[in-house]
């Protein structure tokens, strides 16, 4: 995650673009989230924006619009902590769309072969536990979080994720790569 966006004219925007740049250009496997699927679709010549319907807040739940084999594992939806206002508006051209919601059109892109792909993101984080993502949304309620959206969120805080499982999954997929030797 970032307090900046990645539209911001900020000295190290450029050069994360172009490290981006250059592991996909090696086939190195990436996994992006939140702020990272932002700048790796940005980089790769996406659109991300200031979402005009406001934050996303708490437990979000994504259907699953494509399956490749890596998501084997998930039925036709997954749940995930959101914390964003940005969104990617517009998929990079070598971009599939995995995963959204009506509020989060494109949650998950997989960049490549679908099948073997050589970089995920994900604009929910798997990384963070329900604990964190709770202190941080009290920690903002009212600034920059709206109150009534912050209370909805902590409400339902507590919902099962599939935090665990998503990421072992997205790791899988842009390792498997690896192990059948195909990135130098």
């Amino acid at each position: 995650g970032s307090k900046f966006g990645v539209y911001d004219e900020l000295p190290w925007l450029e050069p994360l673009k172009c490290f981006l740049v250059n592991c996909i250009g090696k086939n190195i496997p990436v996994i992006g989230v939140c702020f990272g699927h932002q700048i790796l679709a940005e980089a790769l010549g996406g659109k991300v924006t200031k979402f005009d319907r406001g934050w996303g807040l708490g437990v979000h739940e994504y259907e699953i619009l494509k399956s490749p084999n890596w998501i084997y594992d998930l039925k036709k939806s997954f749940k995930g902590y959101a914390v964003h206002q940005d969104q990617v508006i517009v998929n990079p051209p070598n971009a599939t769309r995995i995963a959204g919601s009506s509020f989060c059109k494109n949650a998950m892109l997989a960049y490549g072969n679908i099948e073997s792909p050589h970089a995920i993101s994900i604009q929910s984080h798997p990384e963070l536990s329900g604990e964190f993502v709770s202190a941080l949304i009290k920690l903002n309620r009212n600034n920059p979080y709206p109150e009534l959206l912050a209370d909805i969120a902590l409400k339902n805080i507590n919902q099962k994720v599939d935090s665990h499982k998503i990421t072992e999954l997205m790791i899988n997929a842009v390792t498997q790569g690896v192990s059948k030797g195909l990135f130098t």
